[in-house]
Parts: C-alpha cells; sequence; structure tokens
C-alpha cells in the first residue's frame, strides 16, 4: 500500500507539472488502517519435533538444519551444488541461485559486478550436509547438493506442499513454509548478535527488513514451552 501510494503521488505530481491536472489528488493520500499481520514462528520445542520427525529421512534432515541456521532461501538452497561446498572451510559458496524455474546468478542482495556470498556453516550443519554426501550416489562435484528425483533442481513450492507441509503435520506444527523457517531464524537469533547482525545472517540490504517482517517478540510463554 505505501508502494502504491509513493506511486500514485509521483505519477500525479509529474502530471501536476506538466498541466495536464490542476492539482494533485495524491498529495493528502494516507495509507488506509489494516489489521496486525500474523508472523509465525516456531519455537525451540517445535523445532527440536521437526527435527526429530525428519531424522530418518536423510535428505530432509541435513536440510533442515542447514535453512535453520543459515536461513538460507529455498532459491538459494536448491541451487547449491558440492562444489560450493568446503567442508575444510565449513564454507558453503552462493553464486547461482533458482528464479521462476530457471538458474541465474544470484544478485539477490549484491551488486553485478559482485554477485557471490560466502556463507559460514556451524559444524552441526557441517556435519550433517557430510553425512548427506555419503548417502548420496554423485556423478561429480557438479550435482546438486540437494537434487530431485531426475538430478535436477527442485521447485521451492513442490517442496513445500509435497514434504514441509505433511512434515510439519506429524511433527504437529499447524503451519509450516519457508518463510516461517526463516523468520525462526532471524527470532531466536535476535539475543546472539546486533540488528545488523541479524541481518547479514538474513543477507537482508536493510536491517529494517529484518527487524520489521522476520524478527519477532518472544513471549514469556513461548519461552517457558521452549
Amino acid at each position: 500500500m505505501k508502494h502504491i501510494r509513493c506511486f500514485l503521488r509521483s505519477i500525479l505530481a509529474e502530471a501536476e507539472a506538466q498541466e495536464y491536472v490542476r492539482r494533485n489528488q495524491a498529495r493528502l493520500l494516507r495509507v488506509p488502517a489494516t489489521m496486525k499481520v500474523n508472523r509465525p514462528f516456531l519455537t525451540l520445542a517445535e523445532v527440536k519435533r521437526l527435527l526429530r520427525w525428519a531424522m530418518w529421512q536423510h535428505r530432509e534432515s541435513a536440510l533442515l538444519r542447514l535453512v535453520l541456521v543459515t536461513a538460507l532461501r529455498p532459491s538459494e538452497l536448491f541451487a547449491l551444488r558440492w562444489r560450493d561446498f568446503d567442508s575444510e572451510k565449513s564454507t558453503l559458496s552462493i553464486s547461482v541461485s533458482v528464479y521462476r524455474g530457471v538458474l541465474r546468478p544470484y544478485t539477490k542482495t549484491t551488486s553485478e559486478e559482485d554477485n557471490a556470498q560466502r556463507l559460514v556453516v556451524p559444524e552441526l550443519a557441517r556435519a550433517a550436509l557430510l553425512e548427506w554426501y555419503v548417502r548420496t550416489e554423485r556423478n561429480g562435484e557438479d550435482d546438486f547438493i540437494f537434487p530431485n528425483a531426475n538430478g535436477g533442481f527442485i521447485h521451492r513450492q513442490n517442496y513445500a506442499m509435497r514434504v514441509l507441509k505433511p512434515l510439519g503435520e506429524m511433527a504437529g506444527i499447524k503451519r509450516l513454509n519457508w518463510q516461517i523457517l526463516r523468520r525462526t531464524v532471524a527470532t531466536h537469533a535476535q539475543h546472539l548478535g546486533s540488528p545488523k547482525d541479524i541481518a547479514e545472517l538474513m543477507r537482508h540490504k536493510k536491517v529494517e527488513t529484518s527487524q520489521q517482517h522476520y524478527i519477532q517478540a518472544i513471549s514469556e510463554t513461548v519461552k517457558k514451552t521452549s
């Protein structure tokens, strides 16, 4: 709504300057009051249940352990190949992403000249990736880390509906999607670093994006259940 108001003001301001209209009717336009948006996240107890149910699904176990400490977007996650994983340095190199079913250079939060990022992988996620590496049948280091049945990259919507949703239901979680997983990371990391640290973890250009849309307040009730 704020973007629409900004566009209307700009368009009509130019129209007024060009004398197409006598007055900018959007000058005093106000954003209407809206209901507060519910932005759910997983408690630590729910995270533990989710990982427990994924324990015997080796791909899902490794994938979730990685996402829940790195907050990878599905577009970043499903474009990763084994060559991007440096097990000795415990890092992942993000240089490609999936956009509308097509692989493209990674430019989500970087310039066109510097379209790659190096991500530190915590030890638990590194161990999960190494275990998954041993279990996979690979043709080479160019293989995707989390391939589909044909060896190609997974589509985020398919994975969300066919894997995440059923897995969440088995773990007793009412709603589970990519946004909730990323919001969970940001929310529980808020006491471990500064707002700037969280923004870097989420790979956001602006600190405000993490604060307004991802980091949620943890109530005393939630703390007790965690």
